[in-house]
């Protein structure tokens, strides 16, 4: 599932959530909302025929977290799962060897041997790994922190069309 960027209108047309405006056939938007229907997305139902309040919340929220998804696959991109899964650990032992933890020489021997194998000191390894950790983690934290605070703000919504048309595409880091 995509974004949920379109809110069909029961006098026809959508409205456009990115951009806050009404599309009608032939009107500019009209080919790219055409364009976003051929990639298999569904748009938000009139508002005179409204899910369910916990069914659109709950919808609204899995679209934010598939957002939030696709931003972490963007970051990850050519990372394969098994370095990604590492970089925690690594970091850890990473901070060992710089000195930064509370041992520096019962530090991962997996550093130390890819270490050797490329030809570099530990100690160079491990700050390569920690600068490429803490941006990882930095950047995981942003976009954790915008996509609970937008399902938090869905969470405490009492009307389904406010769940409908709230704006949950602000504050997103730039990946």
């Amino acid at each position: 599932m995509s974004t949920v960027r379109y809110q069909l209108l029961s006098q026809g047309g959508v409205f456009d959530h990115t951009t806050g405006k009404t599309i009608m056939r032939g009107e500019p938007g009209w080919n790219a909302y055409q364009a976003w229907l051929s990639q298999g997305n569904e748009p938000l139902p009139p508002v005179d025929k409204v899910p369910p309040l916990e069914t659109a919340k709950e919808n609204i929220k899995q679209a934010i977290r598939d957002y939030a998804s696709g931003l972490r696959n963007k970051i990850y991109s050519g990372t394969s799962m098994w370095e990604a899964a590492s970089w925690s650990y690594k970091f850890s032992e990473a901070v060992k060897i710089t000195g930064y933890g509370p041992s520096t020489t019962l530090a991962n021997p997996r550093i130390w041997e890819e270490a050797e194998i490329r030809g570099i000191d530990p100690r160079e390894l491990a700050k390569i790994i920690e600068r490429k950790a803490t941006a990882f983690f930095e950047m995981e934290a942003k976009i954790a922190g915008v996509e609970g605070k937008h399902c938090d703000a869905i969470d405490k919504l009492k009307d389904v069309r406010d769940v409908l048309i709230y704006t949950w595409l602000t504050g997103w880091p730039e990946v």
